[in-house]
């Protein structure tokens, strides 16, 4: 669940990002995936050094192994996008490929037919999260549309979406439930979207900032627990009770990620920009400058 509302935020900034004529695509396009690379290669480096100081550490359930030790198992991984290093990047591939592919269609302008084309045949083809993402480029649709806003802004047809949204959520782990967590997600956004307290809520300078290093704290956070986390609580557990250094373990880890990612966040958004700097006779004509930042 918390997946798919990630991937309706997604697709609903990427659409955004789409829809301004100013910016230019081909630059948007080359970025983001430069920068969900040099994340990968942030995250696995930080990886690869906890459990090279530490022998000890496991990453219990997932495929990361002493063999892809050292640059090589590491350049291997981001070429990859993260899916070859373990199941806690199984998502970067389809986030990828949908913040591109967002951005094309809402540039060409299909509309929300066509949109909802696009979703049908994702789910048919069972790219959910993908589809998923489509979702929030149609819920960018539905709330720039006069004749929603003013549907929606009833407030019973908001409580009925947000019934609706909570009755179609299931636990089942199949595709069915993953594109159905998509729907209610989309559904409790649009809900909440045009109440005056979310209006308020998003414009919080906290919230921002939560969104720009959101994918940060993401590629940090299993990590941070796996490696680090095993270290600290293999120390702790030696003077404090066990639940007690479990929940330590857990809160020094996580509020760790933070500091962390507002660093790399600068690092990898220096470097995104400096390697992806378009020679301005390959620049979209009309456009002085690309003006796409890659957390955008």
């Amino acid at each position: 669940m918390c997946v798919a509302l990630f991937c309706v935020f997604l697709g609903y900034f990427c659409a955004m990002t789409g829809r301004d004529k100013t910016r230019d695509c081909a630059a948007y396009i080359l970025r983001r995936y430069v920068y969900f690379a040099l994340w990968m290669l942030a995250a696995l480096c930080i990886i690869s050094a906890i459990v090279h100081l530490d022998r000890h550490t496991r990453l219990t359930g997932y495929t990361y192994k002493p063999i892809i030790y050292g640059p090589i198992g590491i350049l291997n991984d981001v070429v990859k996008l993260g899916t070859g290093i373990s199941g806690m990047y199984w998502c970067m591939q389809p986030f990828a490929i949908a913040s591109v592919a967002v951005v094309v269609v809402n540039r060409r302008d299909v509309g929300l037919i066509g949109q909802l084309l696009i979703a049908w045949l994702l789910y048919l083809g069972r790219a959910i999260w993908i589809m998923n993402c489509f979702f929030g480029s149609i819920l960018y649709a539905l709330v720039r549309d006069e004749r929603t806003k003013k549907f929606v802004g009833r407030w019973y047809v908001r409580l009925a979406l947000i019934v609706v949204a909570f009755f179609i959520i299931k636990r089942d782990e199949n595709f069915v439930t993953y594109a159905l967590d998509g729907v209610a997600m989309t559904l409790l956004v649009l809900a909440v979207y045009h109440g005056p307290w979310m209006q308020a809520v998003l414009g919080l300078r906290p919230m921002a900032a939560l969104g720009r290093y959101s994918l940060g704290v993401y590629m940090l956070h299993e990590p941070m627990f796996l490696s680090l986390g095993s270290i600290l609580y293999r120390q702790l557990t030696a003077v404090i009770e066990v639940k007690w250094a479990s929940l330590l373990t857990g809160a020094m880890c996580f509020f760790l990620c933070f500091p962390l990612a507002w660093a790399l966040e600068r690092v990898v958004g220096w470097l995104t920009v400096e390697l992806t700097e378009i020679p301005k006779f390959l620049r979209v004509r009309g456009t002085e400058k690309d003006g796409v930042g890659p957390t955008q």
